[in-house]
């Protein structure tokens, strides 16, 4: 189809005005469906700017979306974007085109997994991202469950809590996924036992943590997070009552009294509080009305101690 006089006008215009490969794959998109001749000219011009990351991956993006389109290129982009790849986060952006309908390598959207992983070394969030796109995009349980394995020695390592803390609950959750027995229960003991060592003297596999000052209330948080999801397991996987949800439950409820010790604001005291209304609540001997009775004395305290209406 021909452009009338108007579009090549429009187009010639616009080509004097772009400077970069996104601006010339702007005018390939708009003109493919008018004039194909005019589309593929601003798409050599936009491959032969291409000089950065995102430049590569813009064009490998443009191969894939659009159809009828010769997407040989996309592993020639792709080769090209990972030779100037920067960050851990480039691999997986590289991976999730191996993903896509139309270009699935599951070998090689792999392969940039393990390529991100390398380049996150021993952090732990970036780390376990790669666990989320692997389960999401790949499917593959063996290679999940080898991600998260790497991610509880990175736990056993790592010297910065705040780092990992609200993550603990996702990971505890994704480890129960997998149905192993032993590997879940040494999980929930090694996430009460670090809740226990950062509470008693602000430890941390041994190493003394500063943290900040909106620390308690999160550290309340996400603690009672980890331990509803450990009960929660306990319950599912057993006739109740059991000793071990009563266990898991009575520590619970200590570390809830050590924080008390601890807590000073309102807002540490409504976190204290608000366990209460969980569906899995900290209990001695079985019985709720423990978590109820010290949740209505810390909600008292809270009030107590609040300095504005807004803590109220």
């Amino acid at each position: 189809m021909g452009l009338t006089d108007e579009q090549i006008k429009d187009f010639s215009e616009r080509e004097k005005d772009a400077c970069d490969t996104w601006d010339y794959l702007d005018l390939a998109t708009d003109y493919l469906s008018i004039d194909k001749s005019y589309s593929d000219k601003a798409l050599s011009k936009a491959g032969a700017l291409a000089e950065s990351f995102s430049d590569y991956t813009d064009l490998v993006e443009f191969y894939l979306e659009q159809e009828n389109i010769d997407k040989s290129k996309v592993a020639d982009y792709c080769l090209k974007a990972e030779n100037l790849a920067e960050r851990s986060r480039d691999f997986t952006n590289l991976a999730q085109f191996y993903c896509q309908e139309g270009n699935i390598d599951k070998l090689k959207a792999k392969d940039y997994c393990l390529k991100a992983l390398k380049e996150y070394g021993s952090n732990f969030p970036d780390r376990y991202s790669v666990f989320y796109f692997v389960q999401r995009n790949l499917k593959d349980d063996e290679f999940a469950k080898e991600i998260l394995l790497s991610c509880e020695k990175i736990i056993d390592k790592s010297h910065n809590f705040e780092d990992i803390m609200s993550r603990l609950s996702g990971f505890i959750h994704d480890i129960q996924k997998f149905e192993d027995e032993v590997l879940t229960s040494n999980t929930h003991n090694k996430i009460i036992n670090i809740f226990s060592e950062v509470i008693k003297d602000n430890t941390f596999n041994g190493k003394k943590q500063n943290f900040n000052v909106c620390f308690s209330s999160s550290l309340i948080s996400d603690m009672n997070n980890c331990f509803e999801t450990i009960l929660r397991n306990i319950y599912d996987s057993n006739e109740l009552p059991n000793n071990k949800y009563t266990e898991v439950s009575k520590r619970w409820i200590h570390l809830l009294l050590e924080l008390e010790q601890k807590s000073t604001s309102t807002y540490d005291f409504r976190d204290l509080g608000c366990m209460a209304v969980r569906r899995y609540t900290p209990s001695i001997d079985g019985e709720n009305t423990t978590a109820k009775s010290l949740a209505n004395g810390w909600f008292e305290k809270g009030v107590s101690v609040a300095e504005d209406i807004e803590s109220l």
